[in-house]
C-alpha cells in the first residue's frame, strides 16, 4: 500500500553462483521482456514497476548494484541524466559467514540460502 492505495509489483530474482560483471544488464533484459509482455497483452495500462533482487554467491567479493555502475567514470554528468538506472537488492552471500545464514527466522529460507552459496 502506497498512501492507503494498492499498489502492484513485480519481484524479479536473479540467482548468480559465478563473477559477472553483466548481470545488471542481463536483468535490464528480464524487465524490458516483462513490461513488453505486459504492453503486448495491455497496451494502455501503466507499467508494473519491477524489484529486481540478485542472490550471489561467486568467487568476487563484490557485486555492482546501480546499472551507472557499469558506464565509464569519465562520463560526463551532461550524458548520466539520459542513460537507464536502477538499483538491484543484491545479496552477497559471499561475503556473509555462514553462521549469520543461520540466523534467519524460518528454516526453509536458512536452507536455500545456505545452498545458493554452497552451489556453483
Amino acid at each position: 500500500m502506497v498512501k492507503g492505495q494498492p499498489v502492484s509489483i513485480y519481484v524479479l530474482v536473479e540467482h548468480n553462483s559465478y563473477s559477472d560483471r553483466w548481470v545488471l544488464l542481463q536483468i535490464l533484459r528480464y524487465m524490458v521482456q516483462t513490461w513488453s509482455a505486459d504492453t503486448k497483452d495491455n497496451p494502455v495500462a501503466p507499467r508494473v514497476p519491477i524489484l529486481p533482487i540478485l542472490f550471489y554467491h561467486g568467487e568476487a567479493k563484490t557485486v555492482t548494484e546501480r546499472f551507472s555502475q557499469l558506464f565509464s567514470d569519465s562520463l560526463p554528468e551532461a550524458l548520466r541524466a539520459y542513460q537507464v538506472e536502477f538499483l538491484c537488492d543484491v545479496y552477497n552471500l559471499t561475503a556473509q559467514p555462514d553462521s549469520t545464514l543461520r540466523v534467519r527466522p524460518r528454516k526453509s529460507l536458512t536452507r536455500n540460502l545456505a545452498c545458493f552459496k554452497m552451489i556453483r
